[in-house]
């Protein structure tokens, strides 16, 4: 025997990424955004920390360099030229890859660093995104997360011992992948041509083969059953029954070889029970060989997938790590000296998945009533942005009933509710109860690949409702606004005193207002409805006055108290008729659907929209009797119509200083990132929604109870204590509208 036949050679392929890999999932955040529409020509706009271009230092490891198409660019013979370095220094040369339909394409040349990845020869059909080919972790097996690599042997001596391959891989799990459920993490090579059935006595063998020992031959592999003819056997088949790797029952038949020598099995087999030479394919009828038979196995050149997958660990990490899977070769229970570092270890690059995050959440309801959670409930967050898949409840409800489409239907102790089902989840109280905290109960998140580490708990309150009057209204003047009176006009009957069109002043209770005479010096009026026509002045329902106006650049100031009558009357002497009326209106508006937080903290304590009755009273079901945060959000074209150039420049004087004493209100709507500083990047967010250029969809808005004199800083400090059956007068500032111009907002 030659000496090169003592030792067997193994070979392992390159690691494989799954083709059905989730889309930029394995992948740094992000060598590239996902883009639709490139021309051949352009370039993938590379804003990875790790790409070259936006100088960082590469990745920990070379890697090999991903490109995901959404749509069929393989069917359009789209290629993609990928540059970079080996080494963060040295050029690679640069590699065109071809682009798969609905799939992910690699390079075969690992990169340290990308500079440049270019679409090639046709256009791009769909959309398509840059990362990196790498094991996502997860907590459990997944196609879409894992690689393969395959192990071969070749030249293995007939006869000897077998070989055993030992596979580890400290982070994850590296396992020989039989395509069943089971897997293993060792498997055995080796060729032994009668290890099954000895060479047959008689010149032919009509039937079952002999199995050594006379029953069922058992390995601590699967293997592939060899069938070894003397002479031409193709005019029988063998039939070969036994077990798979899961110990599945299984058959199957392979046909005899037209010369002397072996046939192979295509399936492995675990355990073997019977070889038959039957007379047909799939056919249970013995028949006769032309000459004698023996049976063994065989290993040789067979390749054996490895599948590779990460473990989900806490550890948060900013850049792929490296792991190691690591190869032995054993023989009669110990390691060979004879085989050492005859397979190399492979190294592979580990995607950190941060875990979706939850904290304990609340809601608030009236007793004798029941509550349909919504998705938001669950105050579910993801740092890698993917959505929430699903919820498990995984401690029930401390009280009443919690339950999922349908009021029989009782939510069981770790039940999985998806994201679709969460709006059948509903929670009713017993008759009459009540409390804080009644029905709480605890859940996890799911992001689609793993549960958050912990759970937390859903606080259900039962209880009456807390009455909160809102004091925010459209149109809102501040003290001593300045009307000016022009009573030069031709036509009283047809204008305002302010000489608009619009015959129809609005003043509201508990202000103060002043008209400043900028006419030809008729004296001006207020009167009330019922006093009698002409020039006298006649204030009823505690309305004062202080001045006339007589001349040019004289003024009048009124109060209107808060129990004015609904409207006042003027007029001019030079004209005895009545020329108008003021509306005296309640500063409490209509507020619609207004979508109203409370905070304790960072805990949300209720959240939804709401609406006023006509005296601007909320009622709030279950909230406790607490000192809160509350704010409120305005759609992007309401805050346009608030916002406006005059608030960027009151903005940009404070942030300047040279507004050096700026209102309370001034002070909270012109912090508009709420980081308690007011400088110019408040100004320029200040100035891209008063442009239309803001790409928020939404503007936020602060409430301060209007009562308290002590500074408010922000949104750094809870400052609204609710009372049960209490009412509570509230200021809303829309941040941005630092004016306090309140246009057009919120009221009906």
């Amino acid at each position: 025997m030659s000496l090169y036949k003592l030792k067997a050679k193994f070979t392992k392929t390159d690691l494989v990424y799954q083709a059905t890999a989730d889309p930029n999932t394995i992948r740094y955040n992000s060598l590239s955004n996902t883009v639709t529409g490139k021309n051949a020509g352009q370039i993938l706009d590379l804003n990875g920390t790790l790409s070259s271009t936006a100088k960082g230092s590469g990745f920990a490891t070379p890697q090999i360099v991903a490109i995901t198409s959404a749509g069929n660019d393989g069917t359009a013979n789209v290629k993609f030229k990928v540059e970079g370095t080996t080494d963060g220094s040295t050029a690679a040369s640069p590699q065109t890859i071809s682009a798969v339909n609905g799939g992910t394409a690699y390079t075969t040349t690992p990169l340290k660093t990308v500079t440049k990845i270019t679409v090639m020869d046709q256009n791009t059909t769909g959309a398509v995104s840059a990362g990196i080919a790498s094991l996502l972790e997860s907590s459990s097996y997944s196609a879409a997360q894992a690689a393969t690599y395959t192990i071969k042997a070749t030249e293995i001596p007939t006869g000897i011992d077998p070989l055993k391959v030992e596979i580890s891989f400290a982070e994850g799990t590296a396992v020989f992948d039989y395509g069943e459920t089971f897997q293993a993490t060792s498997r055995e090579f080796m060729v032994d041509d009668d290890k099954i059935s000895t060479l047959t006595s008689g010149s032919t063998q009509n039937g079952n083969l002999t199995l050594v020992g006379g029953s069922t031959i058992s390995f601590s592999s699967p293997h592939h059953v060899t069938i070894t003819g003397a002479t031409d056997e193709s005019a029988v088949w063998f039939q070969i029954k036994g077990a798979t790797a899961a110990s599945a029952t299984d058959t199957e038949w392979v046909q005899g070889k037209d010369s002397a020598g072996a046939v192979v099995s295509t399936k492995a087999f675990k355990t073997v029970t019977s070889i038959k030479v039957v007379t047909a394919d799939n056919g249970n009828t013995a028949g006769t060989s032309a000459g004698k038979l023996k049976a063994g196995v065989t290993d040789e050149n067979k390749e054996y997938t490895v599948t590779v997958f990460a473990s989900q660990e806490s550890q948060i990490e900013t850049t792929p790590h490296s792991g190691f899977i690591s190869h032995s070769i054993t023989q009669n229970g110990s390691v060979s000296s004879t085989y050492l570092n005859e397979i190399s270890d492979q190294s592979i690059a580990i995607q950190d998945v941060k875990l979706p995050l939850t904290s304990s959440s609340s809601v608030s309801m009236q007793k004798n009533n029941s509550y349909t959670f919504q998705v938001s409930d669950f105050g579910y967050s993801d740092p890698d942005n993917r959505s929430l898949s699903k919820i498990k409840i995984t401690n029930l409800e401390a009280n009443g009933d919690l339950t999922l489409n349908g009021d029989s239907n009782h939510v069981s102790l770790n039940q999985v509710i998806s994201v679709s089902d969460i709006s059948g989840l509903k929670f009713t109280p017993a008759t009459d109860a009540e409390g804080s905290g009644y029905g709480n109960f605890e859940f996890k998140v799911h992001n689609g690949l793993d549960y958050s580490s912990s759970s937390e708990k859903m606080k259900v309150h039962v209880g009456n409702s807390v009455t909160t009057t809102i004091n925010y209204f459209k149109g809102k003047p501040g003290d001593n606004t300045t009307f000016k009176v022009n009573n030069g006009i031709s036509n009283y009957q047809n204008y305002n005193i302010d000489g608009s069109l619009d015959p129809t002043l609005t003043l509201y209770k508990s202000y103060n207002y002043i008209f400043e005479m900028t006419g030809n010096g008729h004296p001006f009026y207020l009167k009330n409805k019922s006093a009698t026509s002409g020039i006298n002045d006649q204030f009823t329902d505690g309305v004062t006055r202080e001045g006339t106006i007589a001349s040019t650049g004289s003024t009048l100031k009124i109060t209107v108290p808060s129990n004015a009558p609904s409207e006042l009357w003027y007029q001019c002497s030079a004209h005895s008729g009545m020329l108008g009326k003021l509306e005296i209106k309640s500063p409490y508006q209509v507020i619609k659907n207004m979508p109203i937080t409370i905070k304790d903290g960072s805990n949300q304590v209720y959240s939804g929209s709401y609406e006023t009755n006509n005296s601007g009273i909320v009622d709030f079901v279950g909230v406790q009797n607490k000192t809160y945060d509350m704010s409120f959000s305005v759609s992007k074209l309401v805050a346009k119509s608030a916002i406006n150039i005059e608030d960027v420049s009151e903005a940009l004087d404070i942030s300047a200083g040279t507004n050096t004493s700026p209102s309370q209100q001034q002070q909270v709507a012109a912090d508009i990132n709420s980081d308690g500083k007011i400088n110019i990047e408040d100004v320029a967010e200040i100035l891209d929604i008063s442009s239309g250029t803001s790409t928020s969809s939404t503007a936020k808005g602060v409430f301060r109870d209007s009562t308290k004199t002590n500074p408010f800083d922000g949104l750094n400090q809870q400052g609204i204590q609710i009372q049960g059956g209490n009412s509570l007068t509230l200021d809303a500032y829309i941040l941005g509208d630092v004016d306090g111009s309140y246009s057009t907002i919120l009221g009906s």
